[in-house]
């Protein structure tokens, strides 16, 4: 199950985002899949306008793993991209740029 992924008391709610992990992985760089921090260099799965899918990166092997479980990847066709953590836009800034990241989630793209 994806570390983003909301979970109630009647277990995960698929499709439903845990704002507070989804922010988490966005300020500190971390895989929306395991939790973990992620190195400089992660992935992304992009929508056909550059956005970037779940707005937030991943390990190769966590992508491996969501192409894999993830319906929603299987029946759509996105690209993986590998890509830097400075490549990435939030909200239209470099990500790099960002000092504070604040309490809102941004919308990534490439």
């Amino acid at each position: 199950m994806p570390w983003v992924t909301r979970v109630s008391a009647e277990g995960p709610t698929w499709a439903r985002i845990d704002a507070a992990r989804l922010l988490r992985c966005q300020a500190e760089w971390i895989c929306q899949v395991c939790g973990e921090l992620l190195p400089r260099r992660a992935w992304v799965i992009l929508t056909p306008d550059s956005y970037i899918l779940g707005d937030a990166a991943m390990h190769a092997t966590c992508l491996t793993i969501a192409h894999r479980w993830c319906p929603y990847l299987d029946r759509h066709r996105f690209d993986a991209v590998e890509t830097d953590f400075s490549a990435i836009y939030a909200d239209d800034r470099r990500l790099d740029t960002i000092a504070e990241y604040g309490e809102e989630i941004r919308l990534w793209s490439l």
